[in-house]
């Protein structure tokens, strides 16, 4: 049966309707657009002027400009992706149901739970990328359980295209789309026994014929994306143009003098900075005082400060790995304490003052009144 009729015969449409049910409710009566600050407003300049930012998606700042240009409204962004994220509760209930092999009423059950979730409802209302991203994510999930179950090459290929589409709005999920794009034959090899000889020899130029696929699809896609990107800023290709920045403020906690000369940058660059601690590492990112902005005023071109931090980053790695890897333990167990996740939701909530400049962009250009 074509995949088509499959989805039209399938549970999916009635999981969205009834994810979109719930959430009507919840939009009826919240339905406020809400800022995440630094990032919101780098979206917005993007929707407005179709500026390239060098550290987050720009396939966001164009949806809005999509979303919003008409209405001038930023609830047509929320309208949106309100929908967005039902299709994502939908498209949930379904792959549980068809693959898993729930039943219907623990499907159903388990979509209005998603769709009451408040970290989806929260997002949805936010000027960032989350909610689009999570659902070209699922279907991207799901396009591999119907190779997976069916064989057929053709979600491969959609696979791909969904996979590239969702690293273009969260460049986080880079890993996980690269992992499983190139596991999926290796997983339907594995899963499908064979009985002799033959059916084996079959099955490997099967699978070698599906990896290629995989290859093609995810270099050729994901190549043409970076260089869009490059394109579209004046930059060379690339998926972002801070990853080192990122990386050298993540590990700065056990960075040494020793990874410093090992790069040929002088000691001085820590005149003036923060404490290097795990608590700072937000602070080293983004703030004055922080390792990022020493870097950028000592070298002035933001490329070639992104270069030298990925090389001190690189000599970190390979001088102490076991402490990047307790590194990113500590950072998972942080993330459990109380007061770390009070702080965070109030962040997000955007319990500081809005930049003046946010304010007059959201009322001049989308008719939204934006408070402290």
């Amino acid at each position: 049966m074509h995949w088509t009729t499959r989805v039209l015969d399938s549970s999916l449409w009635r999981f969205i309707f009834i994810s979109l049910a719930v959430k009507a409710v919840i939009l009826m009566a919240d339905p406020d657009p809400q800022f995440f600050l630094g990032d919101s407003g780098s979206y917005l300049q993007t929707a407005l002027t179709g500026w390239i930012p060098p550290d987050r998606s720009f396939l966001y700042g164009y949806l809005i400009r999509l979303c919003c240009t008409g209405s001038a409204s930023l609830f047509s962004l929320v309208l949106v992706q309100t929908l967005a994220s039902a299709a994502s509760a939908g498209m949930l209930g379904w792959l549980l149901q068809r693959f898993i092999g729930i039943s219907k009423t623990v499907a159903t059950i388990t979509v209005i739970l998603y769709s009451l979730d408040p970290l989806p409802l929260m997002y949805e209302r936010f000027v960032m990328a989350e909610t689009f991203s999570l659902t070209t994510t699922i279907l991207f999930i799901a396009l591999l359980f119907l190779f997976l179950d069916l064989g057929k090459v053709r979600y491969l290929i959609l696979a791909s295209v969904a996979g590239v589409a969702t690293v273009a709005l969260r460049i986080s999920f880079l890993p996980a789309v690269a992992i499983l794009s190139f596991s999926a034959p290796v997983i339907r090899f594995l899963l499908v026994r064979p009985e002799h000889r033959v059916q084996l020899m079959v099955r490997l130029k099967a699978l070698a014929w599906t990896f290629a696929v995989v290859a093609i699809g995810y270099f050729t896609l994901h190549g043409a994306y970076k260089f869009l990107n490059g394109r579209l800023s004046g930059r060379p290709p690339a998926y972002q143009y801070a990853d080192g920045l990122f990386l050298l403020s993540s590990w700065c906690p056990i960075m040494t003098s020793e990874d410093l000369k090992a790069t040929g940058v002088s000691e001085q660059i820590y005149d003036g900075t923060a404490e290097r601690t795990l608590q700072n590492r937000r602070v080293h990112r983004w703030m004055q005082n922080g390792i990022v902005a020493a870097l950028t005023r000592t070298y002035h071109e933001p490329l070639r400060a992104n270069a030298i931090a990925k090389t001190i980053s690189l000599h970190i790695l390979r001088r102490d790995p076991i402490g990047v890897a307790t590194l990113a333990a500590r950072t998972f167990l942080r993330g459990w304490r109380h007061d770390v996740i009070t702080r965070c939701i109030k962040e997000d909530k955007g319990e500081r003052p809005i930049p003046p400049g946010l304010v007059q962009r959201a009322a001049n250009r989308f008719h939204t009144v934006a408070t402290d």
